[in-house]
């Protein structure tokens, strides 16, 4: 199986075997890989373009562990921009927002700053260690 950009907007960020190695190569590479699609099943890389420079298995290793470190960040600003999004009509220009709602807004925008650890579990997609700011009624 060759794995090919996706709709999904996490495609390239997600810590996964095939996402590690094109970060590794520093570009979208051709390959497949036998089996899952994680980083204990590095060995089971095949390249099917042999112009391709093939990163080493510890780059490869390093880039998974880059990608991982990462994608906390990345689910929260994802989890935040909808928030974000879900309350745009509080700022339309023919509205006035209240005090309650610039403040939770611009919570929502500082997220990354004040949760600056964020953890997520790959294996029940949740993410934790996140201060949501609550909505004002």
């Amino acid at each position: 199986m060759s794995y090919l950009p996706s709709s999904d907007p996490d495609y390239t960020v997600y810590p996964s075997l095939s996402n590690a190695v094109n970060k590794a190569a520093g570009k979208h590479c051709t390959f497949s890989i036998t089996g899952p699609n994680d980083i204990t099943n590095i060995s089971a890389i095949r390249w099917q373009d042999s112009s391709t420079t093939q990163p080493s298995d510890s780059d490869i290793t390093t880039a998974y562990n880059t990608l991982l470190s990462e994608f906390p960040m990345h689910k929260l600003k994802a989890e935040r921009n909808v928030k974000l999004a879900e309350t745009d009509w509080m700022a339309v220009g023919d509205r006035t927002q209240t005090d309650a709602e610039k403040t939770y807004r611009q919570s929502l925008r500082d997220l990354p700053t004040t949760s600056s650890s964020p953890t997520y579990n790959l294996e029940t997609g949740v993410l934790g260690n996140v201060n949501w700011p609550t909505p004002p009624s």
